[in-house]
């Protein structure tokens, strides 16, 4: 399965390949983290490519999934297959 595949089956509450990883850190943890690294700076999707995340969650000022899928809210960073 590659990220996509893997995240969606997760949400549909059926069993992937491996239990999908995707979490928020904030900013605090994600300069110690890069600083850990050896970086001088990294952003959010290069962090999470970096820590091996299959996706990076984010939500726009509103909040909440936009039209009411988590999915649109999602940027999905490993296609290879596991």
């Amino acid at each position: 399965m590659n990220s996509r595949e893997r995240v969606l089956s997760a949400l549909a509450l059926k069993e992937p390949d491996i239990v999908p990883f995707a979490d928020w850190i904030d900013e605090g943890a994600k300069l110690n983290l890069v600083k850990s690294m050896g970086e001088k700076n990294l952003n959010e999707a290069e962090l999470a490519k970096r820590l091996n995340m299959d996706a990076l969650i984010f939500f726009s000022d509103g909040g909440g999934p936009q039209n009411g899928h988590l999915e649109s809210n999602m940027i999905f960073l490993r296609d290879h297959q596991a």
